[in-house]
């Protein structure tokens, strides 16, 4: 199987899904059979999951009090820079009310979505489906590349697997 970058996965993305029901399931149906042609989305429908939108309001707000210079649509940059340790850098999909899904990454604080991204961090129903990274594979990725990309593509480019950077992976052992 070959590897895509996310720029071509991403047009063929959006045409593709509406052939499916634009609900959870349907976006789920979508990844299996996408799966088969792209390593990224593969990965993605391997490790990923729904996550939990239900944050906390005050949880959110304390995040956001660290969080300035949002570029709207630039949510590779936005998240990555905002990165603490208090907070879980997670990539994936967003499906919004469009019911069409974009790559996206966005910060999660005790286990729940803290979308910074405008114009999503203005949209009131998100639904996510993402790959939660540590933050050493992260910053690993940024140096490297000295810019903010999608991490998938930059995990898949080093062979590194699911348990290399599950956020309780053991990187003392390395």
């Amino acid at each position: 199987m070959a590897y895509k970058p996310e720029w071509d996965a991403k047009a063929e993305l959006i045409i593709a899904f509406t052939q499916y029901p634009q609900t959870r399931q349907g976006f789920e149906e979508y990844l299996d059979e996408r799966a088969e042609i792209y390593d990224e989305i593969r990965f993605y429908r391997e490790n990923g999951s729904w996550r939990d939108t239900n944050t906390d309001p005050d949880v959110r707000d304390e995040v956001l009090e660290g969080v300035f210079n949002q570029q709207s649509n630039n949510c590779y940059y936005n998240v990555q820079t905002a990165l603490t340790p208090d907070v879980t850098y997670v990539e994936g999909y967003a499906l919004s009310g469009k019911g069409v899904p974009a790559p996206h990454s966005w910060l999660e604080a005790e286990g729940s979505v803290v979308e910074i991204t405008p114009p999503l961090s203005e949209v009131e129903k998100v639904d996510y489906w993402g790959v939660a990274v540590n933050n050493v594979t992260v910053v690993e990725a940024m140096t490297a590349r000295e810019q903010a990309d999608p991490i998938v593509e930059y995990i898949l480019e080093q062979g590194y697997g699911y348990d290399d950077i599950r956020v309780d992976a053991d990187l003392t052992s390395a």
